[in-house]
């Protein structure tokens, strides 16, 4: 890989690196990450868009272009491209906003087929399983339930519901490693998305700020609240960490950690709730056996 990066780019490389599953180096102080890709899969939409946004001084990573002055590059039958660092700036709110906020193109992300898809993968996972993950079985088919819920409560909005913003494919290390300059994560959802993981992102963390969530919900209209709150209401993240985990990538210790939010989770929710009433939407309501754990 190094020889044909410095045969295609005239980069020499002294060290590369590996980080959750993908390569990096750094080329006059600056981190360059190495990627595969499909060609075909929306990828020609998704550099135009960063380079837009780069011009508009938002500071994503960005594509470099190699001596043929083609973003892609081949190595072992396989396509590959370099994506460049600009931005070591902390996650905000403000930052989400001022990625989602721009114009695109890109496909529409369906969310209920997507999370249809990882209850049903979980599931799946799981029963083929015999005595393996005890820790996560144990409060496994509590996290379902609500997620049933919040697909539930979805569908029965979703036509109203507008995705025209940027929001990130989620990883429940993407607010850890400072990942959401990075276009290849990118998807069109409703401006909430992002917010929404972000908060769930603060509440594991014990970063909550309950404040900055009111005023939120009162800036929102009636479907941006749903959105949010179905979204708060799904454990994303903790789905993310569950699949890690089956696969090998994580330790089960890892799920222990978040089993423990349980009760605080569900006492999250039913504050959100609760703004959300005060807000006037009153369609925010939990089935009845989340009530009794």
């Amino acid at each position: 890989m190094k020889n044909s990066i410095n045969l295609n780019y005239g980069i020499n490389i002294d060290k590369m690196y590996l980080k959750n599953d993908y390569n990096f180096f750094f080329y006059n102080n600056t981190k360059v990450y190495i990627y595969e890709v499909d060609e075909n899969n929306n990828i020609n939409e998704i550099i135009n868009l960063s380079n837009k946004m780069f011009k508009k001084n938002i500071k994503v990573n960005t594509f470099i272009l190699n001596k043929n002055n083609d973003y892609f590059s081949h190595f072992n039958s396989k396509t590959y491209i370099l994506l460049k660092e600009n931005s070591l700036e902390d996650i905000s709110l403000k930052s989400i906003k001022t990625i989602s906020k721009n114009d695109n193109k890109l496909s529409n992300f369906d969310i209920i087929k997507e999370w249809e898809k990882e209850v049903n993968v979980i599931e799946k996972e799981l029963l083929e399983t015999n005595d393996e993950f005890l820790s996560l079985k144990k409060d496994i088919d509590y996290y379902i339930g609500i997620a049933e819920n919040a697909i539930q409560m979805l569908i029965k909005y979703h036509k109203k519901i507008i995705n025209n913003s940027i929001g990130h494919r989620l990883d429940y290390k993407l607010f850890h490693d400072n990942n959401i300059n990075n276009p290849l994560l990118f998807i069109r959802v409703n401006e909430m998305y992002d917010i929404a993981n972000y908060i769930k992102y603060l509440f594991f963390n014990n970063k909550i700020d309950y404040d900055i969530i009111k005023s939120i919900i009162n800036e929102n209209n009636f479907e941006n609240n749903i959105y949010l709150f179905v979204n708060l209401l799904y454990p994303s993240v903790y789905f993310d960490l569950v699949k890690k985990v089956l696969l090998n990538k994580e330790k089960e210790e890892m799920i222990i950690k978040y089993g423990k939010f349980r009760k605080k989770y569900l006492s999250f929710i039913k504050e959100i709730q609760y703004f959300m009433k005060r807000k006037g939407v009153k369609d925010v309501e939990l089935i009845n056996w989340l009530y009794m754990n």
